[in-house]
């Protein structure tokens, strides 16, 4: 029993490739910013706004460096906010 591919199948060309990373950036992109949209709204209504927003942005994380970078900020600023 042979569990890899058929041997008579052929690898995704480029084209196919470069499409499905465009779809993967833009699922990334949605999910990312729609728990990021609901983290800040729920800076004003009761929920737990302190999770949900690093959770966005580790989603996001995936795809943009700029995500990354803020959720590489947030350990320093728990230790700011806690310190006050």
């Amino acid at each position: 029993m042979n569990d890899g591919p058929p041997q008579d199948a052929k690898p995704p060309d480029a084209g196919t490739r470069t499409a499905m990373t465009q779809v993967r950036r833009v699922a990334v992109s949605v999910a990312g910013g729609l728990v990021l949209l609901v983290g800040v709204a729920l800076i004003f209504l009761p929920g737990p706004a302190l999770i949900v927003i690093p959770a966005g942005l580790a989603i996001l994380a995936l795809e943009f460096d700029w995500s990354r970078r803020w959720l590489d900020k947030l350990p320093a600023l728990k230790k700011r906010m806690k310190n006050r």
